[in-house]
């Protein structure tokens, strides 16, 4: 299984993927290249700001990012993975 299949199966099963999320549940540490690699496969993902505290209490910055799923971009045929 590849990296943007292991990308799309976590955002279809809970509608948003983070960095965080990303390493922590499926091992990917690069998930902006991975992102970028599907938007260039013709995956519609958006994405937002947010924020919110670290472990240290800290206020930190990150992006969610999620797909857009009724595209016509998005129908087999233009997957990359």
């Amino acid at each position: 299984m590849t990296q943007h299949t292991l990308i799309l199966d976590y955002m279809t099963e809970h509608g948003s993927i983070t960095t965080f999320e990303a390493y922590e549940q499926l091992g990917i540490t690069k998930l902006t290249t991975r992102i970028s690699e599907l938007r260039q496969g013709g995956f519609v993902i958006r994405q937002r700001t947010e924020s919110g505290l670290n472990r240290y209490g800290k206020l930190v910055t990150f992006n969610r990012y999620w797909l857009v799923e009724d595209t016509k971009e998005n129908k087999a045929g233009s997957v990359i993975v």
